[in-house]
């Protein structure tokens, strides 16, 4: 029953600490608003923080925690503007002027 009971708060503490990111340490997971498994339940369940941080790295959530992260895609260069084409100069023409 208790192995039971330990495999449960090892899913539930698991996908926690996916959710987060990063595996806590007992003092940060005690000092953390509401957890999955509370600290004293973890000490009765383990006998220690690190028995259970020991039991966590034997499944795949650890693996997934530890997974590494993908390297950010390099951003394509800008290409850079053209410079506006000037219109032609048109000849000056004088009003009234003939064209012949």
């Amino acid at each position: 029953m208790n192995r039971n009971k330990q495999q449960l708060a090892l899913k539930q503490i698991g996908t926690y600490f996916v959710k987060a990111g990063k595996a806590y340490t007992y003092k940060e997971y005690t000092g953390l608003g509401p957890q999955p498994v509370p600290g004293f339940m973890i000490k009765r369940l383990f006998k220690t923080y690190d028995n259970m941080i020991t039991e966590l790295k034997k499944t795949s959530y650890w693996a997934e925690l530890n997974k590494p992260k993908a390297a950010p895609k390099p951003k394509a260069k800008p290409v850079p503007k053209m410079a506006k084409a000037k219109p032609a100069v048109k000849p000056a023409v004088k009003k009234g002027a003939i064209d012949e």
